[in-house]
């Protein structure tokens, strides 16, 4: 993302969210929409076998690829937010076209729903990575 788009994203969101927020939740969105996802591209079965020999197990296996998907996932939702922001339509709730608050935001900056709509449709949330 530029400056520029950077400086027309807080000047759209002044009034809304405090600059400070708004240019942490920049930096975590930069950062998540640039995660590199290529743990498990390289593992074709059970039978795989690392430079060292060892055969590496099921388990561990099927871990990197969830932990793929979840990177994936992650990366997906924090472009998408990206957009938004370029857009002018971040910060809504899908659901009930409220403001999602400040602190939501923060803290999970792809939210999608404000609290009291996820609370209320109990949809699974993507916990945050701890990062900070």
């Amino acid at each position: 993302m530029t400056n520029e788009e950077k400086n027309k994203i807080i000047k759209s969101l002044r009034g809304i969210y405090s600059k400070a927020s708004v240019e942490r939740m920049i930096a975590t969105l930069e950062r998540d929409a640039g995660i590199e996802v290529s743990i498990s591209s390289g593992i074709e079965d059970e039978h795989h076998r690392t430079t060292t020999g060892i055969s590496i197990r099921t388990e561990e296996i099927q871990n990197e690829k969830a932990r793929d998907s979840y990177f994936k996932l992650r990366r997906t939702l924090a472009q998408a937010a990206i957009e938004k922001m370029l857009k002018g339509e971040f910060g809504r709730c899908a659901e009930c076209g409220n403001r999602i608050s400040e602190e939501r935001l923060e803290a999970y900056p792809m939210a999608v729903e404000c609290l009291d709509c996820c609370k209320a449709n109990k949809k699974p949330r993507i916990p945050a990575l701890a990062h900070r």
